[in-house]
Parts: structure tokens; C-alpha cells; sequence
């Protein structure tokens, strides 16, 4: 519990601190898809409206499994933002799925997890909100 109120806390502290750069110009905010149905990509407007509210310019990432265009697309942003949603299939950390796992988004899980890596390369900062969170700790090796 501890781990997870410091990223939360590391990530409103590295939000509050580029809205100041975001008066100067907008910052281009990557916000990752939900996949809700098998033929439907979305992601909460509640996201988007938040971070265009403060004057970012906010895009959604479309989930691209081709790693060059996934790499285009995130050198084109200053933030990664990793959404809300289902759980993190626990087989992406070695673990067994229990009752009470709601259903996993295999095709989200890599998804989020390439863009962490494209990010990563470019050395940009991502923010979680709940499962990117979690999704961020798997990402560097942790569990669940």
C-alpha cells in the first residue's frame, strides 16, 4: 500500500510541476486506450477532458502492434498516460489467476507494455492511475 500512495503522490507532483511549462506551450499528454470490446477501441473522456482542462494537448494512442509506428507515435509526445481499467493478467508477472481477477485484456497488457518500453527508450515520464499503476510495477519486474 505504501508503494502504491507514492506513485500516486510522484505522479500528481509530476503533473502539478509541467502545468507550468504547459502556460508556455501545450504538452503533448499520451493517453493509452481502453479496450473494452474485441471490435471497439476507446478510452474514458473523463481522462481526456481532465488533462485538456489544465491546457494540455491531449492525444489517445491507438493500439499499433507495429513497433515502428508505436515508436513514431510516442516521440511525438512529452507524457505517457497509463489508463485505468481491467486487471493486469497475472500471468504477465508469473503469477496463477485467482477468483477474484476480474478478466484480463491480453492484447491491452501488451499493448500498455510496449508503450512503457517505447517510453522508456525515450526516457519520458509516465504516469499511472490504477491499473497503469500496476501496470508500471510489472513493467519494471514487480508483482501483484
Amino acid at each position: 500500500m505504501k508503494a502504491k500512495i507514492m506513485i500516486v503522490s510522484c505522479a500528481a507532483a509530476l503533473l502539478l510541476g509541467m502545468i507550468t511549462q504547459a502556460e508556455t506551450r501545450p504538452l503533448v499528454i499520451g493517453v493509452s486506450e481502453q479496450h473494452r470490446l474485441a471490435d471497439e477501441n476507446s478510452v474514458e473522456d473523463r481522462y481526456v477532458r481532465a488533462l485538456s482542462e489544465v491546457g494540455f494537448a491531449t492525444v489517445v494512442i491507438p493500439c499499433v502492434t507495429n513497433s515502428v509506428a508505436l515508436d513514431a507515435c510516442v516521440a511525438r509526445i512529452d507524457l505517457l498516460v497509463l489508463t485505468g481499467g481491467v486487471d493486469v493478467n497475472p500471468a504477465r508477472y508469473g503469477a496463477e489467476r485467482s477468483k477474484a481477477c476480474g478478466n484480463p485484456d491480453d492484447v491491452r497488457d501488451a499493448f500498455d507494455l510496449a508503450l512503457v518500453a517505447a517510453a522508456r527508450r525515450r526516457r519520458l515520464p509516465i504516469v499511472g492511475i490504477c491499473r497503469g499503476c500496476q501496470l508500471l510495477n510489472v513493467a519494471f519486474g514487480g508483482t501483484l
